[in-house]
């Protein structure tokens, strides 16, 4: 299976870290995706190997479905995600919870490395009624 969480890649290749520096490897499998969670859910079932986010299959991993290959050769690599919207003087409340709840999700998480957040004070009870 070849599989790649990023489709800013138009080639399949893997990054792999030895002695200090990144190599690119070419793969080639018989079945290709860009989804994590599929990537996830064909490894799990035997179709091949899959290089994806650690989020995406933690689950898996701790249930013992999955094992972590190649660990010593991770280049420690990361996807970004933005949260874009239109901004001005006031930034509706129901957006301001959904990028609060996408910075406490992801923050620290092994494939997400925040560029920057928005400059404010996150808000506090975001589930309220009329938010």
């Amino acid at each position: 299976m070849t599989a790649s969480t990023s489709t800013l890649n138009a080639a399949p290749s893997w990054p792999f870290r030895k002695d200090g520096n990144v190599y690119s490897l070419m793969v080639k499998g018989s079945v290709e995706t860009n989804n994590g969670d599929t990537q996830g859910q064909l490894a799990a079932q035997g179709v091949g190997i899959a290089r994806v986010c650690a989020e995406t299959v933690n689950q898996k991993i701790k249930s013992g479905h999955l094992v972590p290959l190649l660990e010593a050769f991770n280049p420690g690599d990361g996807e970004e995600i933005y949260a874009v919207f239109v901004g001005g003087a006031h930034i509706p409340a129901r957006v301001r919870c959904f990028v609060d709840y996408l910075l406490e999700r992801f923050q620290g998480a092994a494939c997400i490395h925040p560029a920057r957040a928005i400059e404010s004070t996150p808000t506090n009870g975001c589930l309220e009624a009329g938010s």
